[in-house]
């Protein structure tokens, strides 16, 4: 998939597809691949969030979903701040 990718955001979909329908027989690799791709690609992570969370709420028995959602959700608790208006200060 990577190297016959047409973009990021159409690999990631295709990743969150795979996620969404293998659900249980996801490899690890599958979900850590998600996670390095969201990362390194900054300009996508807000549209990702919001998938991987809308995906993860309609499909709350597949747990390599929920897992790739929450550790990102973490990473990434600085967008979705952002998005909502909310500034923490020390």
């Amino acid at each position: 998939m990577e190297k016959h990718s047409q973009n990021r955001r159409w690999h990631f979909d295709t990743i969150l597809k795979v996620l969404i329908l293998a659900d249980q027989a996801v490899k690890e690799e599958s979900a850590k691949s998600l996670v390095y791709l969201v990362q390194s690609t900054p300009p996508l992570q807000e549209y990702c969030l919001a998938k991987l969370f809308f995906s993860a709420s309609e499909n709350p028995q597949n747990n390599a979903l929920s897992g790739v959602t929450l550790f990102l959700i973490g990473e990434l608790v600085d967008i979705l701040f952002k998005i909502r208006g909310i500034s923490i200060t020390e």
